[in-house]
């Protein structure tokens, strides 16, 4: 189906830049249009590109979220802090 929709060097792009793409149903690609591969392909491969980036704003996010939660415990149980 890429290769019919893409030909053989579009098709080989887009698996090397999104290699999930294998696993979608050929009636899943089917309603997606060409753009929108070639967006989710550009996606994914600038999120792997950045791997270290998005691993720390994760981090950076889930450790904010435990501080939250241990500060309104504190507050809740000994009152404010400051």
């Amino acid at each position: 189906l890429l290769v019919r929709r893409l030909g053989k060097s579009g098709a080989a792009d887009v698996i090397q830049k999104n290699p999930g793409i294998l696993v979608c149903t050929p009636a899943s690609l089917e309603k997606q249009s060409n753009e929108q591969i070639l967006q989710a392909a550009a996606l994914v491969a600038v999120v792997e590109e950045n791997k270290g980036l998005v691993r720390f704003v994760a981090g950076t996010v889930w450790l904010s979220i435990v501080l939250a939660i241990v500060y309104r415990i504190i507050t809740v149980n000994y009152g404010p802090l400051f």
